[in-house]
């Protein structure tokens, strides 16, 4: 039996890290830029409710677009 090893298992957690980021920066703009409020007078657990409806719309149009996300491309 072939026992399999990952060579580099943080690569998928800072692929996800890397996708939170840019849904929580494409919602904190669109969020700012339509209230018309400062970036930082946001408040966050409003900020990461929207980071989660970002991602529940852009992560499966990426997936099914291009096959992955921009964080699982960056890190290969």
């Amino acid at each position: 039996m072939k026992k399999t090893v990952l060579a580099h298992p943080y690569r998928r957690f800072l692929a996800r890290g890397l996708d939170e980021i840019c849904y929580m920066t494409i919602a904190a703009v669109a969020f700012s830029r339509g209230f018309r409020i400062y970036f930082w007078e946001i408040n966050p657990v409003l900020l990461w409710y929207l980071m989660i409806g970002v991602m529940l719309i852009l992560e499966p149009i990426c997936l099914s677009a291009f096959g992955n996300t921009i964080g699982k491309r960056i890190m290969g």
